[in-house]
């Protein structure tokens, strides 16, 4: 399940990090996680409090490192990146160094607009899962709607991609989603059966993690809701905001070694992701696959896990790549691979799964 794109053996990129934060970051804040968790708490649903008092005992630690960024051109050459698939869903488990270089890991928030938007309600689907293993989130989006703020709450402004990146979360716990009738969860956690469960079966469900371990994150916002055949300004928005994302992880990463001193070395980016879009958005598996792996090539990426999350997901991945491996062996462009996604029929919208 692992395959290498083979292209130049650097990046390529036609802007230097430097240049990528001077000229497209939209500010950069740091957050007290102890801080946030003191002076910025909102109520939330009962059955999130069962989570979040089972693994907050001990006050959050660490200095949040939040970054936002506008859109970002794209490069046109092919970096060397390694894909690999994983029919599992993010484990948050680091990946072990290459080369001495020192390894940054991303895990990527299937974000709405409007950043962290259903924290704090019923709703249990992956970016509620995330705020609930990273209470550190929650607090930050409060202290983001603050008027003493720098960076606003928006994955999208004006119709632009405007992704957040934020660097040292601590994840304090891990919550079982799957079906287990034993544990209480006959439905499972995700999505709308998180409300439906009692409070017994969701304290089992939740692991405290001890000590935290920590994530940097990638919040970025798919399209939503089309129908038919995808057009050629909606892949264009769709491998914008993943280029966009994907270089400005690969820019923090690199700010991220240069502020630990741990050398002059570029840092081995890593990026996990998974089917961004597909669920309540109602994303095509294949599309989004293949304009992510495009992205993850053409914006420096070392290395790319794609989180399946189950047999239909690995299929629609699989399909993707094979269509892009195709297209860049024939010879296309950036340009000619976007404009043959445009073209190809079977790229269809579907629908909302309701979560």
């Amino acid at each position: 399940n692992t395959q290498s794109m083979k292209g130049v053996s650097k990046r390529n990129n036609q802007l230097s990090t430097k240049d990528i934060i001077s000229t497209y970051s939209l500010g950069r804040q740091s957050y007290g996680a102890q801080e946030l968790a003191q002076q910025h708490k909102r109520k939330i649903h009962p059955k999130k409090e069962v989570v979040y008092n089972k693994i907050c005992a001990n006050s959050p630690q660490g200095t949040l490192i939040v970054s936002r960024y506008s859109e970002i051109p794209p490069a046109t050459l092919l970096h060397e990146t390694e894909i690999e698939m994983r029919q599992d869903v993010f484990d948050y488990k680091s990946t072990s160094a290459v080369d001495k270089r020192p390894v940054i890991d991303w895990w990527v928030n299937f974000a709405d607009t409007d950043l962290f938007i259903a924290y704090w309600g019923r709703l249990f689907a992956q970016d509620e899962i995330q705020v609930a293993e990273h209470p550190s989130l929650g607090h930050l989006k409060e202290a983001m709607r603050s008027p003493n703020s720098k960076i606003l709450p928006l994955t999208i402004q004006n119709e632009k991609c405007t992704p957040v990146l934020i660097r040292n979360i601590e994840r304090k716990g891990s919550i079982a989603v799957d079906v287990n009738v034993a544990e209480g969860r006959p439905q499972g956690l995700y999505g709308n059966a998180f409300a439906r469960a009692s409070d017994i079966a969701i304290e089992k469900a939740t692991t405290v993690i001890s000590p935290p371990t920590i994530t940097h994150m990638i919040s970025m916002a798919a399209p939503r809701g089309g129908s038919g055949t995808y057009t050629q300004a909606q892949i264009q928005t769709i491998y914008k905001t993943a280029y966009t994302s994907f270089r400005a992880a690969v820019a923090e990463g690199e700010l991220a070694v240069n502020d630990e001193k741990t050398g002059d070395h570029q840092p081995y980016v890593v990026i996990h992701t998974g089917n961004w879009g597909c669920g309540a958005f109602g994303g095509n598996l294949s599309l989004m696959a293949l304009l992510q792996c495009l992205a993850a090539r053409t914006a420096g990426v070392d290395k790319l896990v794609y989180h399946t999350f189950n047999k239909i997901g690995s299929d629609g991945f699989q399909k993707g790549l094979k269509e892009l491996t195709q297209l860049e062996q024939s010879g296309f462009s950036v340009d000619q691979i976007l404009e043959a996604c445009a073209n190809n029929s079977k790229f269809i919208w579907g629908t909302s799964d309701g979560n």
